[in-house]
C-alpha cells in the first residue's frame, strides 16, 4: 500500500499529521535566534608596533620583517598582509575559522615576544588588537551647524547617553 492511499483513505490521520507539522514547525520558528549582528569571532588578529620618528621604509625594515618572520611560525595562519607607514607598522593576520583565538593569540603574542630582542631599542611594544563584530557602530550621526567645535571636544548628546560606546567629532570646512 503506498503513502498516497493510506493518506486520501485515512484523512483524519492525514490532517492530523499535517497540524503537528505546522505546530512544530511554528514553535521552531519562535525559538529560533535572530540578530542583525550576531556574536562571533572572526579569525583575525592585528599587530601594530610604533617606531616614533621612522619613515615608511625603515619601519618595513627594521619592524615590519622581523615581525613577519617571527609570525609565520604561529600555528593555523591562512594569511598574513602587512603594511608599513610613517612610524607605524601594521600586520594583520587571518586565521583558518576552526582556530581558536584564544590559542592564536597567545601564540602571537609569544611570537611578538621572541621578536622583540631583534627590534630597535626606541620601539613602543607592538600591540595586538582582536576584532569583534561588537565594535561595529550601530548608529553613526552626520550633523551640520553653523557653530564651530573644538577638536577633541566630546559633544554633549553623547554625554547624555548612557550606553554610549564611543563618539567622535570630525570638522568639515567646505571651500
Amino acid at each position: 500500500m503506498s503513502i498516497y492511499n493510506t493518506a486520501v483513505n485515512k484523512p483524519i490521520s492525514t490532517l492530523m499529521v499535517f497540524i503537528a507539522i505546522m505546530v512544530l514547525g511554528v514553535a521552531s520558528y519562535i525559538q529560533l535566534p535572530v540578530d542583525q549582528y550576531p556574536k562571533m569571532d572572526p579569525p583575525y588578529l592585528t599587530v601594530m608596533a610604533t617606531y616614533p620618528g621612522a619613515n615608511a621604509s625603515d619601519i618595513e625594515e627594521n619592524v615590519t620583517k622581523i615581525l613577519e618572520d617571527q609570525l609565520n611560525s604561529v600555528d593555523n595562519l591562512k594569511e598574513m598582509t602587512s603594511t608599513s607607514y610613517d612610524n607605524l607598522g601594521v600586520i594583520s593576520l587571518e586565521f583558518e575559522w576552526e582556530a581558536n583565538l584564544d590559542e592564536a593569540s597567545n601564540d602571537v603574542r609569544d611570537a611578538v615576544d621572541k621578536a622583540m630582542q631583534n627590534l630597535p631599542d626606541d620601539i613602543d611594544r607592538p600591540t595586538i588588537m582582536r576584532f569583534n563584530t561588537s565594535m561595529m557602530p550601530i548608529l553613526i550621526y552626520a550633523v551640520t551647524a553653523d557653530q564651530s567645535f573644538e577638536p577633541g571636544r566630546r559633544c554633549s548628546f553623547c554625554d547624555r547617553c548612557r550606553s554610549t560606546g564611543t563618539c567622535g567629532l570630525c570638522r568639515f570646512r567646505p571651500e
